[in-house]
C-alpha cells in the first residue's frame, strides 16, 4: 500500500507554516525589543534627549493644527502617539515616573485629537477645556519637565523643606 501524497503534502505545508510563524516571532521580538542603549550607564539621559525632540515635535504639530486639514493632522497625530508609547515603554528604570505617565498621558491625547474630536472642537482649534488644550498642556508641561531633568532620576524642582 502506497502512501497517500495528500500527507506528504499536508506535512509539508505545515513544516512550512512552523518555520513562517517561528520567523515571524524572532522579527517581532527582535523590532519591539527595547534598544541597547536602554540599559547603558547613559540609558537616562539619552531616553530623556529623545523623549525632549518626539514631545516638542508634537507640540509643534497641536500648535499647527489649525492651519491644517484634520487628515493631514490625523497623519501626523496618530503616529506620534505610537511613538510617544513605545518611548514611554522601554523608559529605564532611572527615569522619573513622572516623565513616564506624561508620555503616556500625551500619547493618549494625541489618539484622543487624532480621533475622537467632535465637529465643534474640529472648527474652534483653541476652544478652552478640549482635548486639544489638554493634549497642549501636557506637552507644555513635559517640555518646562524635560528640559529641567538631565536623566539620572533627580527632580531638581522639588521642595526640599520638611514639615510644611
Amino acid at each position: 500500500m502506497a502512501p497517500d501524497p495528500g500527507v506528504g503534502l499536508t506535512l509539508l505545508f505545515q513544516a512550512a507554516l512552523l518555520g513562517v510563524v517561528a520567523t515571524a516571532i524572532f522579527v517581532v521580538g527582535t523590532v519591539l525589543a527595547p534598544p541597547k542603549w536602554v540599559d547603558s550607564p547613559d540609558g537616562a539621559s539619552r531616553w530623556v534627549e529623545e523623549a525632549r525632540l518626539v514631545v516638542r515635535e508634537t507640540q509643534q504639530v497641536l500648535d499647527d493644527g489649525e492651519s491644517r486639514s484634520y487628515d493631514r493632522l490625523q497623519r501626523r497625530l496618530l503616529p506620534l502617539s505610537s511613538r510617544l508609547d513605545r518611548h514611554a515603554e522601554i523608559a529605564p528604570p532611572a527615569v522619573d515616573d513622572r516623565l513616564v505617565v506624561g508620555l503616556t498621558e500625551l500619547g493618549y491625547g494625541c489618539r484622543a485629537v487624532g480621533m475622537e474630536l467632535t465637529r465643534a472642537e474640529r472648527l474652534d482649534w483653541s476652544a478652552p477645556g478640549g482635548d486639544v488644550a489638554t493634549a497642549r498642556s501636557v506637552a507644555a508641561e513635559l517640555v518646562v519637565a524635560l528640559d529641567g531633568d538631565d536623566g539620572d532620576g533627580d527632580d531638581d524642582s522639588e521642595d526640599t523643606e520638611e514639615g510644611t
